[in-house]
Formats: structure tokens, sequence, C-alpha cells
């Protein structure tokens, strides 16, 4: 495989320009969210959660205060330890690894509290110890996905520091100031900037989740959100953004052989040069097929840990062998 640029080729400006724009910009999508009538036909079960979430950040905006927002949005310290899992992917490409990283997800893998999430997280980490293998985890924090949100987030955090490893916060992320609240947690990025649902605002989650120190992968569905990114780049001056998702929180076909002909394949093969993708897998097939057509990180679904859960040690061994490969 192709050895790709530093991971931090995207931070070319100052993190106080970055924080400055980031300012000017999130007073439009502040806007934007409490101008919201919530009136919007749902159509599927994506645009329900998003409906839902983008009210809870209303009412909170709301409460906080246009004074208090943009304190909160300059008070952060940015990470000490940044870019976790851009720096991970990079290393691992020359060696032809893959890079997993597991979601737990609370509700599907039907676990009644936020230690049994962190004694899962424990048990992956114990395997992998055994191949010498470094690997992240995504814990969902949204209510439709645990009924204890960030706690959830914690307690897998101080068990994956245990071995060395690192937390992402997998929500839906539609303002600034969710990125602060992830810092503050203690996550290394997030997963949940999805173009086709922050529009205009994705460049500026970026822009200011790189200016903490957070990875923040923009989740795609199709060609032309990538272009329209691209384009949006160039005109503000800045470089693309380094990190791309698929089927991270929208569903795309990825079953064979639609994923590795069609939607996957053509996206991959259009990034700018020296991205990094990461793409969502709910079988160990479908990693095999994302590594094939490019994929430099898998998202492991709960879903697939969940059919697993008895034997951890078969499902990482089965991983490892479908998808790390040297050219």
């Amino acid at each position: 495989m192709q050895v790709k640029p530093s991971p931090h080729r995207c931070l070319t400006s100052t993190k106080s320009n970055q924080f400055q724009s980031t300012k000017r910009a999130c007073i439009r999508i502040t806007t934007r969210i409490l101008a919201s009538d919530g009136d919007a036909n749902p159509g599927n079960r994506l645009a329900q959660r998003i409906k839902r979430k983008s009210e809870e950040i209303s009412r909170y905006l709301q409460q906080l205060g246009e004074e208090a927002l943009e304190q909160k949005l300059q008070s952060p310290t940015p990470l000490t330890t940044p870019y976790r899992l851009s720096t991970l992917i990079a290393n691992n490409i020359p060696e032809g690894k893959a890079t997993f990283i597991f979601e737990l997800n609370r509700n599907t893998l039907e676990f009644n509290s936020a230690s049994q999430l962190a004694d899962l997280c424990t048990a992956i980490l114990k395997c992998c110890d055994v191949y010498s293998y470094s690997v992240a985890f995504s814990v969902c924090t949204d209510t439709d996905d645990t009924p204890e949100g960030l706690n959830d987030l914690f307690l897998v955090r101080r068990a994956a520091n245990k071995h060395d490893s690192f937390v992402l916060q997998q929500d839906w992320f539609l303002h600034p100031y969710q990125l602060v609240t992830a810092v503050e947690a203690g996550a290394a990025g997030v997963l949940g900037v999805i173009t086709s649902v922050s529009g205009k605002g994705t460049l500026v989650m970026s822009s200011y989740a790189a200016a903490l120190g957070l990875d923040a992968p923009i989740e795609i569905v199709n060609l032309q959100e990538l272009k329209q990114l691209e384009t949006a780049s160039m005109n503000a001056g800045a470089e693309p953004p380094l990190l791309y998702g698929l089927n991270i929180s929208v569903g795309l076909s990825v079953t064979i052989p639609g994923f590795g002909s069609d939607v996957a394949k053509g996206l991959l093969g259009e990034l700018p040069f020296g991205s990094m993708t990461v793409v969502g897998c709910k079988s160990v097939e479908e990693a095999r097929t994302a590594r094939i057509v490019g994929a430099d990180a898998l998202l492991v679904k709960s879903s697939l840990l969940a059919v697993h859960k008895g034997d951890i040690d078969g499902l990482v061994n089965a991983l490892m062998t479908a998808t790390n490969f040297d050219d």
C-alpha cells in the first residue's frame, strides 16, 4: 500500500485563526438550529434522530445564551496528545495493517450497565495485546443508544487507557459546542459529522475539531458530497478534510458485490491524495471487501460484536486474517 503524508497536513492555519473562523461560522450554525421549526417531514429513521438531536441542541443553546456559548467555544485546551486516530492509521499503512475501531453501542449489545461495555473493551484489548496490535474504540452516547450518555464513554476510556488505547465519541454532531464536550469527556476524536446533515457547516466542524486536536472523519454518501466539500475547501483557501467516513452513521449498501464494485470503490478512488478512510462493517466479509477496495480503517459495528460476544478472540483473529496484507 502507498504510504500517505503526515496526518497533520490539514492544519495549515494557526489555531487562533481557526478559532476566530469557527466563532463567526458558529453564529450561523446557532441561528440555523434555533430557527428550525421542527416541522419537517422526518422521512426516515435517520431524519427522525437528527430532528430530535437538533431540538435537544436548540434547547441547550437557548438555556446557555450567546455570551456563555462564546465563552465555552473559546475555553477548551486542545488535547495534549492530538490526532491519535489519524496517527495510528498512518503508522499502520506502511505495514499493510488495517486499523480497527470497535463500536460499543450499549443498546445493540444488550448491556445493562456501562461496566459491561468496559469489560468488553478490556476483553478486546487483551486479545489484541496477544497480537501486539493497537486498536481504538467508539462509544455511542446518543440517548437512543444508551440511558447514561457520557458515563459509558468515561468507563470505557478508563479501561482503554490501561492498555494505551483511546476512545472516540460517537453521536450526532451538529454544533461545535459538542466538540468541546467531547474534549472535556476525554475523547480522542468523534464519529458523527455527516455532510448530508451539516451541509455548509461541515467544514466548520472539521476545522474546529482539528484546532482542538480531535480526529473527526467527515461522513459522505456519494460523489456529489465529496466534490462539494472539495469546492468549499478551495473557496475557503483551506486543505480538504483529512479523514472521511463511509457507512458509519448513514447506511450504504455494503453487501457483496455492490459495496466493492459500486459505492465505496467509486468514492474511495475519488478521495483527495493523502486522505484516510474509515468504513463501517457488519461482517468479516464486509471488512475484507472494504480493505480490498482501499479502506484504511474499519469500524467494527456493534451488531457484529453482539454476535461474537462469546468468542472475542475468534472474531479478532478472523478480522486480522481477512484484512491485513502487505503490498
